[in-house]
């Protein structure tokens, strides 16, 4: 505001419509579609082996419903890299798999959580705005957040039990409103 304070409102326009604001960079589903993809091999390479789930956290709600948009295709594209591996890539010997290219690689070792990768589940806890799309109701609705919460520190596991649950990531806004 000081830099720009002598500019018109007309000038302030076309120097918004030019410059995106953070905002608009943080919220920016290319970057989130990028971000989510990165996040999703991160996480199925070190976290999901070890059986633990995850907390994203992302700059605005809008940003959050984005971001688990974003993991869900990533999620469906990495199935779908895995269910392509050949067999006999799969049944390559660890010394022939060192060979091969980093994606490559990455996909034989992930391909035995392939029945776990199909199944996660990702969910939205955000707070609730009156001028909220509908799509976004559930994820600010009370009592759905609660069963979020319940669903998330449950075990991880393909089915949805009581004591476990494919519900893997969990979306926010704000850390605190998980209640965690």
């Amino acid at each position: 505001e000081d830099m720009f304070r002598d500019y018109t409102p007309r000038e302030l326009a076309v120097i918004k419509a030019k410059y995106g604001t953070e905002g608009d960079v943080l919220e920016a589903p290319l970057l989130i579609a990028q971000k989510a993809k990165d996040m999703l091999r991160h996480y199925v390479g070190v976290v999901l082996p070890e059986g633990y789930k995850a907390q994203v956290v992302a700059t605005s709600r809008r940003a959050a419903v984005v971001f688990r948009d974003k993991l869900l295709v990533a999620r469906d594209e990495l199935v779908r890299d895995l269910e392509d591996l050949p067999a006999a890539t799969l049944a390559l010997p660890d010394q022939e798999i060192e060979r091969l290219d980093s994606q490559t690689q990455f996909l034989v070792r992930a391909h035995v959580l392939l029945p776990l990768i199909r199944a996660l589940e990702a969910a939205v806890v955000i707070s609730r705005d009156h001028n909220d799309p509908e799509s976004w109701w559930d994820w600010s609705n009370k009592e759905k957040q609660d069963e979020y919460t319940k669903r998330f520190k449950r075990k991880l596991a393909t089915e949805r039990t009581e004591k476990t649950d494919p519900l893997a990531m969990m979306v926010v806004n704000n850390m605190l409103l998980t209640g965690f």
